[in-house]
Parts: C-alpha cells; structure tokens; sequence
C-alpha cells in the first residue's frame, strides 16, 4: 500500500540509551522506552528520495505529498531536486563512516564542498533544469579559488554519476570539460624567500610563545615538514609523537589511508621536549592557556596557525601572504630555487600526487623524506629550550 511506502527518521538518538527514534505517527518521533525524549531534525525517506527538516509537522507533510504523487503517478525522478540528490549521497558517504571505510571528518569535508556549488546552483532546483550552462557559470563566474571550485566540481560529479548509475538521476547533463591545473593554481598564491620565512616565524615567537607556545612549534614545522598541511598538523595528539625515536605519525591526511611518518630534526624534538607533556588522548597543538571561553588543553581551532601567522606578518609589514603560501609552498619553492633540487625531488618531499611519474613517492624510506625536510627547516630560528632564546644563524 502507497501508506506504508517511506517513513520518517532521525539522525539523533535517545540521550538515556542511544537507542534510534520511531515515529508515533501523530506529533513526534520518540524513544520507546524514553518518552519524554524526542527528535528535532527529521529525514523524509521516499523510495530513494531523502529531504530533511527542522519539523515534525513539515516533514510529515513533506511524506504526505510524496505518497499523493506516486499513488496519482505523478511522482517522478526528474522532479525531484538537487538538494535531495544531496542529502542522499551523503547518506550514503555516511553509511561508509559507519563501516569505517571513511573518517567522520572526510564526510563533513564532502558536506562543505557541495554546499559550495549546490548553493549556487540552487539546491531546490529540479534535476531536470541543470543543464551544461549552470556548471560552466559555476567555473567561470563564482570567485572562488581554482582548486576550490575544482574540489567541489569534482565532488558535484561523483554524486551525479552515482545518481545515475542508481536510477535516481536518469539524464545528466553534459559536463564542462574543465580540468584543474595544480601548476596554475600555485602560481595564484603568492610565496616569499626563505630568509623573509625566518623573520616572519621569529616574530611568532615573540608574539605567541610565551602565552601559547604551540603556535609557534605548529608553524615551525609547516615551514620544516612540507608534506603536511595545517589541518593534517591541528589533528595530530600526543600519542602520534614518539620523542625517543623522533617521530612524529599523521594518521588523518588527504593523500590516504596509510599513515604519514614523518622523521623529526632532533631541533624539533628538542623543542616538543621542552613543552609539558599532556596524556595520549590529548592533542599536542592545544591551548596552554585559557582564552576567552576556550578551556586550557582544547584543541587549536581551524584558523588558529593562520591568524598567528597574520598577526606577524602585519607587525612586519608583510601583506598578501597566507599560512599556506609562507610555509609549505615557500618551502617547496625554496627547495628547488635555494637548495637545487630536482622537481622530482620536491614532489616528493611535498607528498603530492597529481601526476603519475611521482607515484613512488609512498615508496620511500622516511629517512630519505628526512634528509628534504632538513633542507626546508627555516635557518634563522634555533630556540635554546630551557631558556627560550631565538638564535641567528648566518
């Protein structure tokens, strides 16, 4: 019967037991042993139709309508719009965060980047309406970087293609065959000497190694280790630095599943020695301090190495320079300008694989990986750890 076609459901579960909420059928979905517990966000589920919503009263209006149209025939895959064909490949992403094939924080970088162009496509547009020129205005015309609108455009096909092959999105449009251009994209950003890097994380010592001196350590090492990005860094707890052996384990990344073992400069493991030590299960880039509302141990938020690198670079008079553009590409760039490496070399020192001929990468020993870091380490900065003294080298 056409009634007992889709449902609504919840994502939330009972505070009390963790048990999933079940639909009473009149005014909420409910715990069953736990009454008084309601849902408040709600997922329509019609077929292979999924829409959400903040109310109980909306969304089972919502399952109302889908069950009119298909009794009547007039409910139709093309009808049906972008932002459910949304919310029905991340159901499907989060299926595999639960078999633990991908990191919760994977599914929320997949949320972000289609936000970006069904937010301009417009996520309750029919499917049926987005033709070849909405994609090409979305490239050409939104001011979003190049590799933003690529990583999104990306995203936005794999779901389309997914759509289809499960029936749900029965015409595609024609594509834009435009394709990301990394050496393009680099160029957009622009990067500073190796000496001008120095000054620069000098002056984040002054500014924050006294209050939060994790600031400073965290930037260090972007200039130093340039196979790992700000985010990969901010994920990092104490349980991943072996200070004995100087190891230092990057288990969440962009580049894989497999681990990233980075071999550390025994400056550097003088420097995490000279730090507290927190328990395993504690972040290492984390706040010593309180701030504001922030409690002493949280983790460094998102923006918190660039807003330091920000402060210095303004006290220097430095303008137009990013976190990632200072550290890692200046670095990069530094590697095979200053220390005349190949640019073989430095893909792999960088990590990247965005052609096929550095795939060995991976392949490499980490000693060897140690050896292109020790070239990228900035020259100016040596701190004496038990007095915190900044040491020139010329």
């Amino acid at each position: 019967m056409t009634q007992d076609i889709g449902g609504i459901y919840s994502d939330q579960r009972c505070p009390l037991c963790g048990g999933p909420y079940v639909d009473d059928k009149k005014s909420a979905l409910r715990c069953p042993d736990h009454e008084q517990h309601i849902a408040g966000q709600f997922k329509v589920k019609f077929r292979n139709t999924t829409a959400r919503y903040d109310s109980y009263t909306d969304a089972k209006l919502c399952l109302a309508a889908k069950r009119e149209d298909f009794s009547t025939g007039a409910f139709q895959h093309m009808d049906r719009t972008l932002g459910e064909i949304q919310e029905a490949f991340l159901d499907w992403k989060l299926e595999l965060v639960n078999m633990k094939q991908i990191g919760p924080d994977t599914l929320k970088v997949y949320r972000v980047r289609l936000n970006r162009i069904t937010g301009y496509i417009g996520p309750t547009r029919k499917l049926k309406d987005i033709d070849y020129k909405v994609l090409h205005n979305f490239i050409q015309k939104t001011k979003y970087s190049l590799k933003t609108k690529y990583d999104s455009y990306v995203i936005f096909k794999e779901m389309a293609l997914l759509a289809h092959d499960l029936g749900d999105w029965p015409k595609l449009p024609k594509f834009p065959p435009w394709r990301f251009n990394l050496d393009k994209a680099m160029k957009l950003r622009k990067t500073i000497s190796k000496k001008l890097q120095g000054e620069i994380l000098d002056q984040i010592y002054k500014n924050e190694f006294n209050f939060q001196p994790r600031l400073y350590v965290g930037i260090k090492f972007l200039c130093t280790y340039v196979n790992v990005r700000p985010g990969e860094l901010l994920a990092v707890d104490e349980c991943d630095v072996n200070k004995s052996e100087g190891i230092l384990v990057i288990r969440k990344h962009k580049t894989g599943s497999v681990p990233k073992v980075i071999r550390l400069l025994q400056e550097d493991v003088n420097l995490l020695n000279s730090l507290p030590t927190g328990v395993p299960g504690m972040p290492l880039f984390r706040h010593d301090r309180p701030v504001q509302r922030v409690k002493v141990g949280a983790r460094f938020g998102q923006a918190a190495f660039s807003r330091a690198w920000k402060r210095a670079c303004k006290h220097l008079g430095v303008t137009d320079v990013d976190l990632y553009g200072g550290t890692r590409h200046s670095s990069a760039i530094a590697l095979y300008q200053d220390a005349g490496l190949s640019p073989e070399q430095v893909k792999k020192a960088t990590g990247h694989r965005s052609s096929s001929s550095f795939e060995r990468y991976f392949r490499l020993d980490i000693d060897d990986i140690a050896e292109l870091h020790a070239k990228a380490a900035p020259k100016r900065t040596l701190i004496n750890p038990r007095n915190h003294i900044v040491c020139t080298v010329k």
